[in-house]
């Protein structure tokens, strides 16, 4: 009986530490404790650019008022020729008391989704 207990206890205890590598690595890019808010920004532009060749070139922010940023990330996709018109990008994130309230692509990035045609077209 306490074999069992003790590799369930076991079992347990490796699923939950094999579970952090991965919250880790999403709370690095999202954790206000951890980087600056450019750097999260640039973190979150990394997740956000589907083919994940993105090498970031430049980060800032300023100041949006008493209690909000805008970060700017500036980057080049390493997956595309050098004369491709997508190959550049550029990402805006505002923040909210260090919440993230904004994400834009200003600059290359995936392309938009379809519109949906309007109700009642043919």
């Amino acid at each position: 009986m306490r074999r069992r207990r003790g590799l369930w206890l076991l079992i347990g205890a490796g699923l939950a530490l094999g579970g952090c590598d991965v919250s880790r690595r999403v709370a690095d890019a999202i954790s206000p404790d951890v980087a600056s808010l450019a750097d999260r920004c640039a973190a979150i532009t990394r997740l956000a650019m589907p083919a994940g060749y993105l090498e970031i070139t430049q980060r800032s922010s300023e100041n949006a008022g008493v209690t909000a940023l805008v970060a700017h990330v500036e980057g080049v996709r390493s997956d595309l020729p050098a004369g491709a018109a997508e190959r550049d990008i550029a990402t805006e994130c505002r923040f909210t008391n260090t919440t993230l309230t904004e994400f834009r692509w200003l600059k290359g990035g995936p392309p938009a989704p379809p519109t949906p045609p309007a109700i009642g077209t043919p």
